[in-house]
């Protein structure tokens, strides 16, 4: 039994690790805010009436020192259509690292957004988008809930073997 529950734990164990590493690497080639080795994609798939969010690297930080967050100046247009003027509703919750603000898309399709003085900006909520690296960041997280502490328990059951006085031994010592 300790034989099968030693195997559980390692494969869970060594799976929750290269499954956080999967996760790192997939991370850098997202395009989103908050993981800022890509820069924003000239487009995204928007649905007319959805909110979205937009951010940059530094969120409202970086944004404070070049513009006025509570007046973002950004454009959105269509691909191969001119720039509109996007109605842009300033971020107030400030334990949004990334975020900047958010807006509803006008209407459907593939479409640029920037703002001026920063220049293009993220999009992180695009339809038919997944944060791919965070469900496996989740995944690993319950591999490694999972078989960490089995494998301790394993561990703690073969050193510990023999050791605490059993039932038997602590009635004959009285």
């Amino acid at each position: 039994m300790r034989m099968g529950k030693a195997v559980a734990a390692a494969v869970l164990s060594v799976l929750g690790v290269l499954v956080w590493i999967l996760a790192g690497l997939r991370a850098r080639d997202e395009p989103r805010s908050y993981s800022t080795a890509s820069p924003p994609p000239a487009f995204v798939s928007v649905a007319a009436g959805h909110r979205y969010s937009l951010g940059t690297a530094g969120g409202l930080d970086a944004l404070s020192q070049v513009a006025d967050a509570n007046n973002l100046d950004c454009t959105i247009g269509q691909r191969g259509g001119p720039a509109r003027a996007l109605a842009v509703s300033p971020e107030t919750n400030l334990k949004a690292l990334h975020r900047i603000g958010t807006f509803v898309a006008p209407y459907s399709g593939q479409v640029h957004v920037a703002c001026s003085v920063i220049g293009d900006v993220y999009v992180d909520d695009p339809d038919g988008s997944t944060d791919a690296a965070g469900l496996l960041r989740v995944l690993a997280a319950v591999l490694l809930a999972v078989g960490l502490p089995l494998g301790l328990s394993v561990l703690a059951s073969l050193h510990g073997a023999g050791r605490v006085g059993q039932p038997d031994e602590l009635i004959s010592a009285a």
